[in-house]
This record gives structure tokens, sequence and C-alpha cells, in this order.
């Protein structure tokens, strides 16, 4: 059984309900959100308003798998976003690989002391676009190791083989968290999964030959921009094609 995430980040900022709506009607409960939740960030919340944000997720028999970090907190913001997101249950924080060094390796290590871990992902507009630059970021934590997020429609935006070029060479593999379920074109734009360049197929038999189905999480979002839970639902269908 492969284990889901939905990506409702960008709904999370404006209306988390409607997130929870469009995963309860895909079937799934780990849900990836923004640290922007209804216009708030998370580390202006008092306690009743996270508790009150904590039991409506609880109620909606959901797990934030994944929070998305984007912005460079100082100190205590830092502290009161850990905070709430420990208390809402977070399993893994995405951070912005693009920080320093000491700055990663402290979130990374602040992660860690609240049973989270920190992600990092690759991304074709940073200076993180290859297998390359995830491990010399990842390499550069001292304290505490970082986790990925693979995205191979970045690597096919750069014209690179996800798998071939990318995945197979890599020692990062077994700190794969996350893989971004999408197919997309050399040409540009998005197309069903197995049509496309993301070489989707092999990276999902080999993360899962690699038991990645036990504690990966496969993620689903709207990446064509055709509305998140028809589009999702979509990809789902051809996900189970491919398997």
């Amino acid at each position: 059984m492969l284990n889901y995430s939905f990506d409702i980040k960008k709904t999370s900022e404006k209306c988390i309900d409607d997130g929870i709506s469009a995963a309860s009607a895909l079937g799934i409960n780990n849900l990836e959100i923004s640290a922007v939740i209804d216009g708030r960030p998370l580390w202006t919340l008092d306690g009743r308003q996270l508790e009150a944000l904590r039991d409506k997720i609880i109620d909606a028999g959901k797990i934030i798998a994944l929070i998305s970090l984007d912005d460079r907190l100082g100190r205590e913001e830092t502290k009161r976003f850990f905070r709430a997101a420990h208390l809402l249950g977070a399993l893994y924080i995405k951070v912005d690989g693009e920080l320093p060094a000491d700055e990663l390796d402290s979130l990374a290590h602040t992660a860690e002391s609240f049973d989270m871990k920190a992600l990092i992902e690759n991304n074709a507009d940073t200076s993180i676009k290859t297998d390359d630059d995830l491990a010399r970021v990842s390499d550069g934590t001292q304290r505490s190791k970082l986790g990925i997020i693979y995205n191979p429609a970045e690597f096919v935006r750069l014209s690179h083989h996800p798998f071939f070029h990318m995945f197979y060479r890599s020692h990062l593999k077994n700190d794969i968290v996350f893989l971004r379920v999408a197919d997309s074109l050399y040409s540009g734009g998005f197309t069903d999964l197995g049509h496309g360049n993301c070489e989707i197929k092999e990276l999902i038999s080999i993360l899962c030959a690699r038991s990645f189905d036990r504690y990966g999480f496969f993620s689903i979002s709207d990446y064509a921009g055709e509305g998140s839970a028809a589009r999702a639902l979509h990809d789902i269908k051809q996900l189970y094609k491919l398997m």
C-alpha cells in the first residue's frame, strides 16, 4: 500500500478547510501545509488558536506530514514555530536550502529536538538544482542530517534525466522522504504519469524496492493547475496503472 500525502500548501494559506475537504475527497489523510494558515503565520497563533487548529485536524482524521517554512525567522519566532508544529503533530519541516550552512544546521537540530526532521527540495529556480547541489547542502550540516524532497519535474526543467542522471548516481537515496509524483516534458508542461520525461515509473519502482513505501510519502499535488482534487485523483489512478 503506497503512502500518499496531499500538497495543500497554497490552499491552506487561504483556507485550510478547503484543503482538508479536498484531501478527504481523495481519501488521503497525510497533509502538506504552509507555515501560514488561513492568512496567519503559525508562530503568531496563541495557545487557544493552535489547539483549535489541532482539534480541527484530528477531527478530520488528518496527519500533518509536512509543513513548508518559507520565511527566514528570528530566534524567538523559530522557537514559536517549532512549538506550534510540534503541537500540531507535524512529522517533517521543509526549510530553505539556500540558507547559510550554520542556519540550516540550527534548523535541522531544532527540528530533531522536537522529534521532527528538516527537509530540503531541489528547485530549478534556486541554487539547489541537481543532485550534487542537494548533496552539497545536505553534507554541510554538522549536528543533524537533512532529509530530501525529490522533485523529478524540476530536474526535467533543466533537461536532466531524474532517474538515470540524478538518482542513479546519488548517495542520498536513503535520505529521500517525499517523492513529488508528477510527469512533465522537456519541451515544457505537464502530462499524464508515465508519458513524460520524469522517469516516474522507474523512480517509484526503485524506491519501493528500497522499502520507501514503508516510511516515505508519494506526494500528490495539482502541479498542472487543473483543479486540485480532480487532477490529483487522475494522477492517483495513473499511478496505480504504473505499479
